[in-house]
């Protein structure tokens, strides 16, 4: 007998668009918990905000510079 699977998509796309934020390093990471410890979102909201920075370009943060510390 075969086994019926159930896949969240939206589970699925929210481990996908936090793979994608990891990629963009610590002081993205950061900006994104800064933004959702300030609002006191929901899970819909969060993940509006999370889909939103897994969008960035590595290339394009890295030219403005938002993929480092600002330094002191």
């Amino acid at each position: 007998m075969k086994r019926i699977v159930i896949v969240d998509l939206s589970e699925q796309r929210f481990q996908r668009d936090i793979e994608a934020i990891h990629k963009l390093g610590p002081r993205v990471m950061a900006e994104l918990l800064f933004e959702l410890c300030m609002g006191g979102l929901r899970r819909t909201e969060i993940d509006a905000v999370v889909r939103r920075y897994a969008a960035l370009s590595p290339a394009k943060l890295a030219a403005a510079g938002g993929d480092t510390w600002p330094l002191p």
